[in-house]
């Protein structure tokens, strides 16, 4: 198998559709694309699956939250207490998961716009005054045994995302 062939099956893997993928996997940019696909991906791992259930089909996510204090048979201290609360007063889990997952995309997305300096820009438009701060995201050497010298700026995150996100949507 090529080398391109490999990498578009990476792209693929990462939620790109085949003929992004393919597209992709054909630029020569050093790897930067792969490496901003793959960070951005890891970053919306984070949000949790809304269609995750345990065997007992509770959602997986409050079942995570709720283990401890079953386990211990004691009151759910935290933010189990409140999923708690929120359960025991009729809440739908499916309504709940609904907003927590809507939630977390957004902290993502708005991560990913601190990254890409989108909001600094923004905060300085408002504050003349704000000294000139800047940061980007870097991708470096895999190597461990090599100085972490940036090899390429990962720019555009929360634009990827996008892509991501519209290339599911497509998938459904």
């Amino acid at each position: 198998m090529s080398d391109q062939r490999a990498t578009a099956e990476v792209f693929e893997a990462l939620g790109h559709d085949a003929e992004t993928a393919k597209y992709y996997a054909s630029l020569d940019d050093g790897g930067r694309r792969l490496a901003r696909s793959t960070f951005v991906h890891l970053m919306s791992e984070l949000v949790i699956d809304p269609n995750e259930q345990t065997e007992a089909g509770e959602a997986a996510w409050i079942e995570s939250w709720l283990r401890w204090s079953r386990t211990q048979g004691t009151e759910p201290q935290g933010v189990a207490a409140s999923v708690s609360r929120l359960l025991k007063a009729g809440i739908d889990p499916s309504d709940l998961t609904a907003v927590v997952v809507a939630m977390q995309r957004e902290v993502v997305e708005n991560a990913l716009s601190l990254l890409d300096a989108d909001e600094v820009r923004r905060l300085q438009q408002r504050l003349p005054g704000l000294p000139d701060v800047s940061w980007r995201l870097f991708q470096v050497d895999a190597d461990p045994r090599k100085e972490l010298t940036p090899r390429a700026v990962l720019e555009d995150l929360r634009g990827e995302l996008e892509e991501l996100a519209g290339a599911k949507q497509g998938a459904h």
